[in-house]
C-alpha cells in the first residue's frame, strides 16, 4: 500500500533488502479487541499501543514450498483507518519477487480516497459494482439521503415564498405611487418627466433591498460555516463555504427583485 494512503506517522516505515526486522503496523480494533474482549474477560491487564511497540514482536515466516525465510516483525504503530496488518512497501515486493509463483495476480482488495464516504452516489456505485467496504464510515448515507429530500421541500417552499415577496413588493409600490398622487401630476406639471420620477422611486428602494440581500447572504454563509463544523465531528461532510451556486441565485434574485420593481415603478406612474 503507498504510504500516502497511511494515517500513522512512523519515523522507520522502511525496510532494505538483508534487514531481519520488519516494521509493522496493526489495527487499531485489534488491540481493542484484546482489551476490552479477551482481557476484561480473562481478568487479564490490558495493555497500551506504547507496551505492545517495545516488548511485542511477531514471527514472520515465508515459504513458497521450495526455500522459505523468517523475518521478526516488529510493532511500529497503529492505524485507525487501516483494517488488516501492514509491512513496508518495499519489503512486499522484494518477498513477492523473490518468493511469489504467480505471476500476474488481481487485486483483492482496494483503498479508496474520498472526500465524503457517505456520499449516497458513492455509496450507491460500491453496491452496484458489488463492492464491500466499512459500513460504520457509511452509516449517514441514508440520512443524508432524507435531509436531501427535506432540503428540496425547503427549497421549493422558498420558491413560493420568493414569488409572493414579489408580489408584495409590487402591491407596496402601487400603494406608494398611489398615496403621492397629487403630488406625482403635480411634479409633472411642472415639468419633472417621467424618467426621472422612476429613478428617484428606485433611489429610494433598491438599496433597501440590496442591504437585505447582502445581510441575507452573510446569514447563510454563518449558518453554513456553521453546520459544517458540527455535522464533521459527526463525519458528515459539507462545504463550509457556499458555492458559486448560492451566489449566483443570490445576484439573480436582486436581478429579478430591481425588474420587478423598475417595471411596476414604471407602469403605476404612467397611470397617474
Amino acid at each position: 500500500m503507498p504510504d500516502e494512503f497511511i494515517d500513522v506517522k512512523v519515523d522507520d516505515w522502511k525496510w532494505q533488502e538483508g534487514q531481519r526486522d520488519v516494521p509493522i503496523i496493526l489495527p487499531t480494533n485489534f488491540l481493542d479487541l484484546y482489551n476490552f474482549g479477551f482481557a476484561l474477560g480473562q481478568g487479564s491487564p490490558q495493555i497500551s499501543e506504547e507496551t505492545v511497540k517495545n516488548i511485542a514482536s511477531i514471527r514472520i515466516n515465508i515459504y513458497n514450498g521450495v526455500e522459505g525465510d523468517i523475518f521478526t516483525g516488529r510493532v511500529a504503530g497503529f492505524s485507525d483507518r487501516i483494517t488488516t496488518i501492514l509491512v513496508p512497501d518495499s519489503f512486499m515486493r522484494w518477498a513477492n519477487a523473490k518468493y511469489g509463483t504467480e505471476k500476474d495476480k488481481a487485486p483483492s482488495r482496494i483503498i479508496v480516497k474520498t472526500k465524503d464516504p457517505s456520499n449516497p452516489a458513492f455509496v450507491k456505485y460500491l453496491d452496484d459494482h458489488g463492492y464491500s467496504t466499512d459500513k460504520e464510515k457509511q452509516r449517514f448515507s441514508k440520512y443524508r439521503g432524507i435531509v436531501n429530500i427535506i432540503t428540496s421541500a425547503v427549497g421549493f417552499f422558498g420558491l413560493v415564498l420568493l414569488l409572493f415577496a414579489l408580489l408584495v413588493f409590487s402591491m407596496f409600490i402601487q400603494l406608494v405611487v398611489a398615496s403621492c398622487k397629487y403630488e406625482i401630476r403635480l411634479l409633472i406639471t411642472l415639468g419633472a418627466s417621467p424618467k426621472q420620477l422612476r429613478q428617484y422611486l428606485m433611489k429610494q428602494f433598491m438599496p433597501l433591498y440590496l442591504v437585505t440581500g447582502v445581510c441575507s447572504f452573510i446569514f447563510v454563509s454563518v449558518l453554513q460555516w456553521w453546520a459544517a463544523s458540527v455535522l464533521k465531528s459527526k463525519m458528515m461532510y459539507i462545504s463550509p463555504y457556499p458555492g458559486l451556486m448560492t451566489v449566483a441565485s443570490t445576484l439573480i434574485i436582486l436581478l429579478l427583485v430591481y425588474i420587478v420593481n423598475a417595471w411596476n415603478v414604471r407602469k403605476y406612474i404612467h397611470q397617474h
